[in-house]
């Protein structure tokens, strides 16, 4: 019937009318600002043994207290993007001890690795340097390093490991930490000292979420032909034999969330093939009062009672080694309609005659002035 065509044109222009534009999706951040982890004064040595010049080595060596901890991102929130871990108010100085030489150089080095999962970062090298002097004193010289560092962490597999509900770790470490001395002295020992405050920030897109409806959330759509109908009878052979009706999957509005991809469709068993639709797969549909539109079709060239269903496969569109990533979601269409048999022609020419005699009986009251209430 022309019904179905009106109805198809009028969607169209109701999507129109409401689709507004969707701006990128606009991440959301959770952090520890409120919960730093401060470290203070841990240190890394190593010893040169009393005895003759030369060189001893420690490298690799982990800071006392050297692990700091923090809570997992929680996947309910959404799908995690990036993690950034801060350090700050970094302060590290490195210092000789035990030494009794008083003509002989002596000088300490060591560098710092900051490492979390998936990324690392090192910082230079502290000194400390025994210079002699004329008189026979010496002084024992090194500069304090404040600089910072920042792991900012976004490949999908290195995310996994900050999701969940535990804890991940950093640490710190000394890649490099040694002592030289320049001749017999006793035991000398160079210590480097760390203390500074980390913070880590999550960022992250709301889930996607799969609907029939753009304004609320809608799982189960079912498409019956004759509802459509203001009769509610569909006749063999309208439509030209097939009537259609459009609807839409839509990504719920959210300026922070992520797309939605439809992977697979499973059609119902016993599905009749006088009730189908043209749903097929698509990738990254954004979140937005805009669907991606489709068709569902009755085929009225047969008699009968017809339906079929869909189960409707959809997910967030971000990698699979992300664990944050929503599993999959559904949506279930169900499509139906009864065809019955079309009206007699003789049925069809009576009412045509019918309709035909009262026009010419109400034009013959007018003109002879009879008013009809």
């Amino acid at each position: 019937m022309n019904v179905f065509r009106m109805a198809t044109v009028l969607l169209l222009l109701v999507v129109g009318l409401v689709a507004s534009t969707w701006s990128a999706a606009e991440a959301l951040t959770i952090g520890s600002g409120s919960n730093p982890q401060t470290f203070s004064s841990t240190t890394a040595s190593v010893t040169r043994p009393a005895g003759a010049a030369g060189t001893t080595t420690n490298n690799g060596a982990t800071l006392t207290t050297g692990t700091s901890n923090f809570n997992q991102f929680n996947s309910s929130l959404g799908v995690l993007t990036e993690v950034t871990i801060a350090l700050t108010s970094s302060s590290r100085t490195g210092s000789l001890s035990g030494q009794d030489a008083k003509n002989i150089n002596i000088s300490g080095s060591g560098t710092a690795q900051l490492a979390a999962p998936g990324q690392t970062a090192t910082l230079g090298a502290v000194t400390a340097t025994v210079t002699p002097s004329a008189s026979g004193s010496y002084s024992v010289t090194g500069a304090t390093d404040k600089t910072g560092a920042t792991l900012t962490i976004t490949n999908p597999t290195d995310l996994s490991s900050y999701v969940g509900g535990g804890q991940f770790s950093v640490t710190r470490t000394a890649p490099s930490l040694s002592v030289t001395t320049g001749g017999t002295t006793k035991a000398t020992v160079f210590t480097e000292t760390w203390s500074g405050t980390l913070n880590t920030t999550y960022t992250y897109l709301l889930h996607s979420l799969a609907s029939f409806q753009s304004g609320s959330t809608q799982t189960s759509l079912t498409i019956d032909f004759n509802a459509l109908d203001p009769d509610g009878i569909i006749h063999q052979g309208d439509g030209g034999g097939q009537l259609s009706t459009l609807y839409s999957i839509f990504n719920r509005l959210a300026t922070d969330r992520i797309g939605l991809d439809l992977t697979s469709f499973t059609p119902g068993g016993g599905n009749s093939t006088q009730t189908t639709t043209n749903l097929a797969t698509f990738s990254n549909l954004a979140s937005g009062n805009t669907g991606n539109n489709f068709t569902a079709f009755l085929n009225t060239t047969q008699l009968g009672t017809f339906t079929s269903t869909f189960t409707i496969h959809l997910h967030d569109i971000c990698s699979s080694a992300n664990t944050s990533c929503l599993g999959d979601s559904e949506l279930n269409l169900t499509v139906t309609g009864v065809v019955e048999e079309p009206l007699p022609p003789s049925l069809m020419l009576m009412g045509a005659g019918l309709l035909a005699f009262g026009g010419t009986f109400w034009v013959r009251l007018r003109r002879q002035g009879v008013r009809i209430r």
